[in-house]
């Protein structure tokens, strides 16, 4: 009986000592760390590689086992590329931007996983790998494989040592492998020789959303370029929720190649500017923040409220619209909103235009719930727009008041400058839902006729992103000009002018900011026209002073036949120009407020040519320095 209790008391003392060790086991990973038996269990004593964490995670017992990876490059001064997946553990990053498995050097691919179960690879980058299948990753054989919060960076599948030997998925490369989930993936700058610059898969039905894929590349074939499948019949290649845009060569039949190809909810770049098949595909420009290296997107972009209405948007910011975006960053923190957003401060006029096209133009529906209902007024806020048919500013919503305004103005659209002002609070936030507008086709705003010598016309940039003022121009009735050329033609002014924070209108030849209107002065010949084309780069640099042979910087004002100092300018460039023979060659500064007193903008050239450049005061006027 003694002998029987004594068992009693091992047997239980084992199973608990055995239950210790089975369990599950967290390892720690970090530059600075030693690989040595007795560290990795704390983040204060980590291992230095994630190749020996692995090795000693297979031979601990229980599973399934976590390894975190701290910030940092881990490279092959440390690690042994490529690095063996195990079964059932997962490998956490710090995030894409801060943990980086970087091969590039080791002739060899990053990661593998041969006839591996259960595994994850999430919150990292993965770059500088290559391999005759797989540059950045390898899975051939196994189930149950997850990639999520992953960038695939710069990764080439080709041969090793021999250049353009054979290669198949630079960013990652799949063989019969099953259960594989690409879960917010960026695919980045890969590429392959033979097939699937940024996926290539064999005999196998991956799924990949949320994912972007952009800038990856095909040697032998620009349609290859990002996701290829060969398989079975019954394989298929899913795709929902992602971005597939600017692979091998733009426009590419969308740079997918599959028998059986699944896509939903998705914007794909292919042939003929239409739409994938499939339920909720979109063709247009993602609108990128950066298209060559941020992938989040602009205001307005058409990935907003794109993704599959099942998938959960709890991440994004508010307003989300209650549905995910498309692409790497839907149902992220870094998710754009579902609408455009302008912060109005107090007591400050503001010359502003719409970034998006809306729903529908009328104030009360976009603008009004922003200011808690509040109805315009003097002591509220006050939107208004210059009517070069009346030369009066009208106000919405507000009776006439002392014979300067009536009426409303037009609804609001893109390229349509107005002013507003709040005095309600310290900042109001407006917020307007709706798309951008056709990023492949000039975007054209006709300028409105007019009986005077000269028109103020109001404009603003219809973009989500800065636009370049060399990239618009006028449509006159003798041909698209240059504001230079238009001047010279006498058409308009060589100016286009943007208001201050002051209350100055200020002449520039820079650029327009999203939300950021501005005026032009034109002859109010019928037929013209605004032209802005889509484009992240200018044209051209101009210098204002190119034609200047010395300038200064000056504070004029405009008498009235009384000697009353009717207008001031506040300071802008004057000089002498080339062409001029007259002396002071005023360049069009302009101080508004009182624009009613009939300022007329002409320039003359030697011979007497009057051009629509310079500023002179009504007749009986004078000018004041």
């Amino acid at each position: 009986m003694m002998r029987h209790a004594r068992l009693r008391t091992i047997f239980p003392a084992l199973g608990l000592l055995l239950a210790l060790q089975a369990s599950a086991a967290t390892f720690y990973v970090a530059p600075d760390g030693t690989d040595a038996p007795d560290r990795g269990l704390s983040e204060d004593l980590p291992f230095r590689s994630l190749s020996y964490a692995l090795t000693v995670a297979d031979t601990t017992l229980g599973r399934p086992h976590e390894i975190h990876l701290a910030f940092g490059r881990y490279t092959s001064d440390a690690e042994v590329f490529p690095i063996p997946m195990i079964d059932s553990t997962s490998v956490i990053g710090a995030g894409p931007e801060a943990t980086i498995l970087d091969a590039t050097g080791s002739q060899a691919y990053v990661i593998g996983a041969v006839d591996v179960d259960d595994w994850s690879l999430r919150s990292l980058t993965v770059t500088g790998g290559i391999g005759l299948q797989g540059g950045g990753l390898l899975i051939t054989q196994g189930h149950g494989a997850l990639l999520s919060d992953l960038v695939l960076r710069n990764n080439r599948g080709d041969h090793p040592v021999i250049p353009d030997f054979q290669g198949f998925g630079g960013g990652a490369a799949l063989v019969e492998a099953e259960d594989v989930v690409f879960d917010h993936v960026t695919f980045e700058a890969n590429s392959a020789f033979d097939a699937g610059g940024a996926l290539w898969a064999q005999n196998c039905s991956p799924l990949l959303r949320f994912v972007t894929a952009v800038h990856n590349t095909c040697d032998q074939d620009p349609a290859a370029s990002a996701f290829v499948l060969e398989g079975l019949p019954g394989d298929t290649l899913f795709v929902e929720s992602s971005v597939i845009w600017d692979n091998g060569v733009p426009g590419a039949e969308g740079s997918v190649m599959a028998g059986n190809l699944g896509v939903r909810y998705s914007l794909v770049q292919r042939d003929g500017g239409q739409a994938w098949p499939g339920v909720g595909n979109v063709w247009a420009d993602p609108l990128f923040f950066d298209p060559e290296s941020d992938y989040r997107v602009l205001e307005g972009s058409p990935v907003i409220d794109l993704a599959d209405p099942s998938a959960d948007y709890s991440q994004e910011p508010e307003p989300n619209g209650g549905r995910a975006n498309a692409g790497m960053f839907g149902d992220t923190p870094q998710a754009q909103v579902s609408e455009a957003r302008y912060e109005l401060r107090r007591g400050l006029w503001a010359m502003i235009g719409l970034p998006v096209a809306p729903p529908d133009g009328d104030p009360a529906l976009l603008l009004q719930d922003d200011f808690d209902g509040a109805m315009p007024g003097e002591d509220s806020w006050r939107l208004q727009r210059w009517s070069v048919a009346d030369s009066l500013w009208l106000r919405w919503n507000e009776p006439e008041a002392d014979g300067l305004e009536h009426g409303d103005p037009p609804p609001l659209a893109p390229g349509r400058g107005f002013v507003i002002r709040q005095d309600l609070e310290t900042q109001v936030v407006l917020s307007v839902p709706g798309g951008a507008v056709d990023q492949f086709a000039p975007f054209v705003v006709d300028l409105a006729e007019s009986d005077d010598t000269l028109a103020m016309q109001m404009v603003a940039n219809p973009f989500p992103y800065r636009l370049a003022l060399t990239n618009t121009g006028l449509q006159t009735p003798t041909g698209e000009m240059t504001y230079s050329e238009a001047a010279m033609a006498g058409w308009a002014n060589r100016w286009v002018y943007i208001l201050e924070a002051s209350g100055r209108f200020l002449p520039t030849t820079g650029e327009l900011q999203p939300w950021q209107g501005a005026v032009l002065f034109t002859s109010g010949a019928a037929g013209m026209q605004w032209i802005a084309r889509p484009g992240r780069e200018p044209a051209e640099t101009i210098d204002p002073r190119d034609d200047l042979v010395w300038g200064l910087y000056l504070n004029t004002g405009v008498l009235d036949s009384a000697g009353e100092l009717a207008v001031t300018d506040n300071g802008h460039l004057f000089g002498i120009s080339e062409d001029a023979g007259y002396g002071v060659d005023p360049w069009d500064g302009l101080f508004l407020p009182d624009f009613r007193d009939k300022i007329i903008t002409r320039w003359t050239l030697e011979d007497g040519t009057p051009l629509f450049h310079d500023i002179r005061p009504a007749e009986g006027g004078a000018w004041r320095m």
